[in-house]
């Protein structure tokens, strides 16, 4: 969630370079994005992607018939929702969607279309009028006038929200974060009074700054001794000038050969331990993908298994000549 945010507001900061057609953002609201979702079409997706049966079979069970359990005097009470109410799924940030295009009229045009698509086969709807377009001040009154006339959607000002945290271009002002300050200072003062402490603000901002702490321990897995959060933010910029966001993409490999993309890991390393793969054609076309769980392991094992369960299936397929495998771990590959 925090990746989705942070990459979202890369792309924002460079909403007004100039091209042809400029730069354009359209937020999407989805009219009851869950009550409207097709199951029929949640499963043909995953058989497209290439899931097995069983595991749609899977997802079938849990979409049509879900539990929830209530804890009543220590004793555990369960009761089924009605039949045609969706499930929360990977589908949890469905309405919440950022797309990034070029202004053109054609560019729209077909992004629009897309939409149109989508919603007839998915079951959603987009709300128009609760959805917008974002561009840059700088962008004529003209092209303002097409992105509203193709899309239908009211321009837009920045700071808008997405996912809770504000999008903005320029200089980063404080006011843009106060309601989400203001956010993070309530849940505090919440959690002390349903555990019975009575807490001030000092408290309460100290309570705050030591789970940004524990945040950045957990991110960098090193710490200096910080006492101030003056201390704390200087070296957070220090961090921040090594670490940057940087877009990456799939590149294709050479003509008449095939792509199999590989990841695996370990919750812990060592620990419970997972992988999966996808293969593609040159022009990305998918061909098919694979998971597993490998049980207890280091996440170079968990590489190195995925690696060997992909090998085997591209075997099976006949597919291991013309073959380029692609992972993150140079220690394997």
């Amino acid at each position: 969630m925090s990746d989705n945010y942070r990459l979202a507001q890369e792309l924002i900061s460079n909403v007004g370079k100039k091209y042809r057609g400029r730069n354009v953002v359209l937020k999407l609201d989805m009219i009851k994005a869950y009550d409207r979702m097709s199951w029929v079409f949640v499963l043909k997706v995953l058989r497209q992607f290439g899931f097995g049966e069983r595991f749609v079979d899977m997802m079938w069970r849990l979409l049509s018939n879900v539990w929830f359990s209530v804890i009543v005097n220590s004793v555990s009470h369960g009761y089924k929702v009605p039949r045609h109410y969706p499930a929360i799924s990977h589908l949890a940030f469905a309405d919440e969607v950022i797309v990034f295009a070029n202004g053109s009229a054609s560019s729209l045009r077909k992004i629009m279309r897309v939409l149109e698509l989508y919603q007839c086969a998915s079951g959603q709807l987009v709300n128009t009028s609760k959805s917008g377009s974002l561009i840059h001040p700088s962008v004529s009154l003209a092209r303002k006038n097409v992105i509203e006339r193709i899309t239908k959607f009211s321009k837009r000002e920045f700071p808008v929200y997405y996912l809770g945290s504000p999008l903005f271009t320029g200089q980063c002002k404080g006011a843009y974060f106060a309601d989400l300050c203001q956010q993070i200072v309530d849940k505090a003062r919440n959690s002390a009074v349903f555990e019975g402490i009575t807490k001030n603000t000092r408290s309460i901002c100290g309570a705050v700054f030591q789970n940004l702490k524990d945040a950045y321990w957990l991110q960098f897995g090193e710490f200096q001794q910080v006492m101030t959060c003056p201390q704390f933010l200087g070296l957070v910029e220090r961090r921040a000038e090594v670490f940057r966001i940087r877009l990456v993409h799939w590149q294709s490999p050479v003509f008449g050969t095939l792509k199999l993309n590989i990841d695996g890991c370990s919750k812990g390393n060592p620990g419970l331990s997972g992988g999966r793969g996808i293969l593609r054609d040159v022009l990305g076309s998918f061909i098919f993908a694979f998971a597993g769980c490998f049980g207890y392991g280091t996440s170079l094992q968990a590489e190195a298994k995925v690696l060997l369960l992909g090998l085997q299936l591209c075997v099976q397929r006949k597919m291991i000549r013309q073959l380029v495998v692609e992972s993150d771990t140079r220690l394997l590959i």
